[in-house]
């Protein structure tokens, strides 16, 4: 009896000394996982910070470019319709040469602002204006003016100009699309192209009426 019960207390000693179940266990994530999992964040983080220095740099080269090549400049008055209009909002440089039809602006000694202008002709040129009938030409031919905002019935305004002149080399003539309604060289006469501020590339307000001007 006694041996039946030593046998008894054997098994059960060899039960009690069985591994228990953790049930708290974790799953097991290999480090060569946790490694691939660092490293992306870490590129990712490295992407974001070489985009937004590349994105910085190219801020920065805009502005200094805008600032030395490029002006932002406002249309004040009636002169250039239909062209242009009061209000408008335009981008000039003067990184370019000045030719006939080119659209400029133009700050004259004694004018309290700006002025927006088209080229009529360069030094050199001669420029012979038919009032009657809005004719302008230059060197004998006339030009294809469909800009112009003509007032059918009156004559253009001569505003005390002869209508003839040979322009000084160094300088432009210039006359506003209304011209009718233009102070331009028929009045101050030939411009010097050291009084051009820049030449009009883009209209960029409204914009509706974004894009170049000719």
């Amino acid at each position: 009896m006694n041996e039946e019960n030593n046998n008894k207390n054997e098994i059960e000693e060899i039960e009690l000394t069985e591994t228990p179940v953790n049930h708290t266990q974790s799953v097991h994530v290999p480090c060569e996982e946790k490694k691939d999992k660092t490293e992306t964040r870490t590129e990712i983080i490295k992407g974001v910070y070489e985009w937004l220095d590349t994105f910085c740099l190219a801020l920065s080269l805009m502005v200094l470019l805008f600032l030395f090549a490029f002006k932002y400049v406002t249309v004040d008055g009636t002169s250039m319709l239909d062209t242009l209009e009061d209000g408008q909002k335009l981008i000039i440089t003067d990184l370019v040469s000045y030719d006939q039809g080119d659209i400029v602006v133009i700050c004259e000694p004694g004018n309290e602002k700006p002025l927006v202008k088209r080229i009529i002709a360069v030094g050199g040129q001669t420029v012979d204006i038919d009032f009657a009938n809005w004719t302008v030409s230059v060197d004998g031919v006339a030009l294809d003016e469909p800009y112009v905002r003509y007032i059918y019935g009156a004559s253009m305004k001569a505003y005390g100009f002869s209508g003839h002149i040979i322009v000084p080399e160094g300088t432009v003539f210039v006359m506003g699309d209304n011209r009718n309604g233009s102070t331009d060289s028929r009045v101050l006469g030939c411009i010097d192209k050291r009084n051009i501020l820049g030449k009009v590339i883009y209209r960029v307000f409204p914009i509706k009426t974004f894009g170049k001007v000719n």
